[in-house]
């Protein structure tokens, strides 16, 4: 997906097909309307709140050279490990 608007509009796909990526990648600087946390958010809110996903062992990517923008996606580490979701960060 290229920007905010395609993985959301993927996100919202009524095929739910979001619930058979294995690994996904989020950059906080989009650059765009939405940044990579809107996105992040939505994910979170479709896997933890509504439809888990359909695959074991799926690991969320967050890449930021930003520190405070790293912890905010790393909040959400222990909810989404509840259903066997990793979350990995790189900050670089």
């Amino acid at each position: 997906l290229k920007n905010s608007s395609e993985f959301m509009d993927f996100l919202n796909d009524k095929r739910k097909l979001y619930r058979r990526v294995s690994e996904w990648y989020f950059d906080n600087d989009l650059g765009e309307v939405l940044e990579g946390y809107d996105c992040f958010s939505a994910l979170e809110e479709k896997l933890v709140f509504g439809k888990p996903p359909l695959i074991d062992n799926v690991i969320i990517f967050v890449h930021t050279s930003n520190p405070s923008a790293a912890r905010k996606f790393m909040l959400a580490a222990d909810s989404f490990k509840k259903f066997g979701i990793e979350i990995k960060q790189n900050i670089y």
